[in-house]
Order: structure tokens, then C-alpha cells, then sequence
């Protein structure tokens, strides 16, 4: 889900792909994806993945697949000024609870 900071709703996503990668790995290959198609700055994007979220906050380097798409992820992001990916639990996002619900449909 995406935000402005004053915490306006812009788009949010949701759909199924068939790709085998851990959980981890598919949050980040989902941000990647997500970032592919928002062309907003000041923008702000809350996942409730906090290994993705530290690992594009802090410098990390490994040579996994997840540490792979976290590199293709911190140079996309590096494109969209103001931007920034943050934390937040799970129950408290609402909005990406609501879409992932009605994805299952």
C-alpha cells in the first residue's frame, strides 16, 4: 500500500503470481514489483515484512536471491524521490488486510 506523507491513500495491488521463493524473498520480489508501477513521489510504503524493511534501511550485502532483489529494490526506490519503505504490524494495516482478503476471492 502506498501513501503520501500526510498519510493519503494513493493505490494499492494485489494479485497471484507462481514463483517459488520463500516468504521473505516473495515480500521483496512483491516490493519490487509494486515499485515498478508507482511513479508518485513523497510516497511511502508500509509492509508488515521487517526483514525486507531492514534490509533496505541498513546496508546489507549477501549473495542469496533475497539479497539480490533487495539490491534491484534499493535502485528502483533510489529513482523516486522522498520515498521510503517503513514497518508496520500486520494488524495495524488495515488497508493491505482488507485487499489480501479479497484477493483470495
Amino acid at each position: 500500500m502506498w501513501k503520501r506523507e500526510q498519510g493519503q491513500f494513493i493505490k494499492a495491488n494485489s494479485r497471484w503470481h507462481k514463483v517459488e521463493l520463500n516468504p521473505v524473498e516473495a515480500e521483496n520480489w512483491a516490493l519490487l514489483h509494486a515499485l515498478s508501477w508507482i511513479k508518485f513521489q513523497n510516497i511511502s510504503n508500509e509492509m508488515d515484512a521487517q526483514l525486507v524493511v531492514d534490509g533496505i534501511n541498513k546496508d546489507q550485502t549477501g549473495m542469496s536471491e533475497f539479497h539480490f532483489l533487495l539490491k534491484k529494490c534499493k535502485h528502483v526506490l533510489s529513482s523516486i524521490p522522498n520515498s521510503e519503505v517503513s514497518f508496520v504490524r500486520g494488524q495495524t494495516n488495515h488497508v493491505a488486510l482488507i485487499i489480501a482478503r479479497a484477493s483470495r476471492l
